[in-house]
């Protein structure tokens, strides 16, 4: 009996851990660049290539990733599964943001 409270606590604890990461931007765009939740930092200056990829089960929205190659240093891939932008948005903002910063 004890077993099964103590496994059901830690299934619980680990259910409260992904609902409160879930609640931090997976992405920042600024003025600067493109910051990930992971710490990664691309700046607009040194951004060569911005894509972003949907996945999708059945039509049904799964995940995204965002793949960006740098000018100078290793590409940054992050993956998600929950996002609340959808690829138009993200394209437009960062087109907003890296004009803002460039020109």
């Amino acid at each position: 009996m004890g077993l099964i409270c103590c496994g059901s606590l830690l299934f619980i604890v680990r259910l409260a851990r992904s609902f409160l990461s879930a609640a931090k931007p997976a992405v920042t765009i600024s003025r600067e660049g493109i910051r990930f939740c992971n710490g990664k930092f691309a700046a607009w200056t040194n951004i060569a290539e911005n894509t972003w990829h949907s996945q999708s089960i059945n039509f049904i929205p799964a995940a995204a990733s965002i793949k960006i190659v740098l000018h100078e240093g290793k590409p940054i891939h992050f993956a998600t599964t929950v996002i609340a932008l959808s690829s138009d948005r993200y394209l437009e903002m960062c087109d907003l943001y890296s004009s803002q910063a460039i020109g």
